[in-house]
């Protein structure tokens, strides 16, 4: 996948619903929003249609023939008249809808109400001499109910919702004289699973969608990481090997400005030959590792370094003919493992870039490495003192533009996560030593194992 995809994949995905503060047993997925606003609609006609046959029946008197209307369903007329007020009647009928919007806008919470008031019906209808109750309807509700907890609610809640159902039903088959023979009953059972089915297949395929949304945006997520690493770790190499190179031509390139005699006219020119000739192998270096190929395998292995006391004393030479003095106490490092090479080599190449930028030449650099059992001790210590200062206001236009140079930000940063990677430490600042003075000192512990 590419980034540019991943991206597409992110603005996809659906925003995460707010917290709820019900208990988490009665949390439910939002239903759809199309199915909330039609179910709401169709809820509040049919509210609508029963008030406003109510007011007319009552204010107008505009109703049905009650004695025409007995006669159709083969029954005495007295029994139709009804033993409640008719707002009380319409109330009662207002009460499936009202459920039915619960359970749309909350399935878990309406289930549970609707269960309740199906209970209650079902207790009621035991009253033979009550004609109020008809234990239909309540299980009726039962056929969009259970396909909307089926797809929205929790699997647990569910299960639960209906057992308690067929619990109910068993119930109503045993006492309800509404139906004698369950079969009603049963009917709208089998029309509830029928209608649970579906749901439960539609819940499994967004379930899965899910998790391959998840997946896409885990994905995603670490391609990007990956390649804000990569970035950063293409900035290091830049600014190893960029920075040290064009450091070194820099300061050449000024001394060939303010110097007439040929043989340091020569040095100054060799000096600025081999930064280049250094600076491009260790660009061809890294644009081959980008570019994944062997091309000069023979040259630096994947992570080692070839001839690595070499390339020190490299760096050694180009202090010195900075005009530093340079001491050098290196030990061991041809018993490194190769993977700590190519770290030792890009942390002394930063120290000693950062003391041509910014030291006063003339002092010690004292290079130090120690190998013991179970670590590697770096140091690379310059002077720093405030005479050192003063001689760098009378040093002249070369000392002057050797300290012009403006970091790059990336030096200290890099030096810290490439020891960071080995789980060493990493230290640096001024210390005074008892022979020398003070110094500016990078220190580096780097453990072996």
């Amino acid at each position: 996948m590419t980034a540019q995809g991943s991206h597409r994949v992110l603005r996809t995905s659906s925003a995460p619903a707010p917290a709820s503060k019900l208990p988490r047993w009665l949390r439910a997925e939002p239903v759809r929003r199309w199915i909330r606003v039609t179910v709401i609609t169709v809820c509040l006609l049919v509210m609508g249609v029963d008030l406003v046959s109510t007011v007319l029946a009552e204010v107008w008197g505009i109703s049905p023939d009650s004695a025409q209307l007995a006669e159709d369903l083969e029954l005495e007329p007295a029994e139709l008249e009804p033993v409640i007020g008719p707002y009380a009647d319409m109330i009662i009928n207002w009460t499936p809808p009202l459920l039915t919007i619960l359970v749309v806008l909350q399935p878990s919470v309406g289930a549970l109400v609707t269960l309740l008031y199906m209970a209650l019906f079902l207790a009621l209808s035991t009253q033979v001499d009550n004609s109020l109750v008809d234990v239909f309807g309540p299980f009726a509700g039962g056929v969009f109910v259970a396909p909307v907890v089926a797809r929205y609610s929790r699997r647990g809640f569910a299960v639960g919702i209906g057992v308690a159902y067929l619990v109910l039903l068993a119930a109503g088959i045993a006492v309800s004289p509404w139906d004698p023979g369950g079969l009603d009953m049963v009917i709208l059972t089998g029309f509830a699973a029928a209608t649970t089915v579906p749901a439960l297949v539609i819940r499994r395929a967004r379930l899965r969608a899910r998790a391959q949304q998840a997946e896409l945006e885990e994905a995603a997520r670490r391609e990007r990481q990956a390649a804000e690493e990569e970035r950063q770790r293409i900035a290091a190499e830049l600014h190893d090997v960029v920075a040290h190179g064009l450091t070194i031509i820099s300061m050449q390139a000024a001394m060939l400005q303010t110097t007439e005699d040929a043989d340091r006219r020569r040095d100054s020119e060799q000096a600025i030959e081999q930064a280049a000739r250094q600076s491009l192998v260790d660009l061809r270096r890294m644009l081959t590792a980008l570019r994944g190929t062997d091309r000069n395998a023979d040259n630096v292995g994947a992570d080692g370094v070839q001839d690595l006391c070499a390339r020190i004393e490299g760096f050694a030479d180009r202090l010195e003919d900075a005009g530093f003095t340079v001491e050098r106490d290196l030990k061991d490092l041809e018993d490194l493992p190769p993977s700590m090479e190519f770290t030792v080599l890009r942390l002394i190449q930063e120290a000693t870039t950062n003391i041509l930028k910014h030291a006063v030449p003339g002092g010690e650099v004292v290079l130090h490495s120690a190998l013991h059992e179970d670590h590697l001790d770096l140091e690379v210590s310059s002077p720093l003192s405030d005479a050192g200062d003063r001689r760098a206001e009378a040093g002249g236009e070369q000392a002057r533009r050797s300290r012009r140079s403006v970091p790059s930000g990336f030096g200290l940063p890099g030096m810290h996560e490439r020891v960071a990677v080995f789980g060493g430490r990493l230290s640096v600042g001024p210390d005074l030593d008892a022979e020398r003075g003070l110094r500016w000192v990078v220190s580096a512990e780097l453990p072996t194992r």
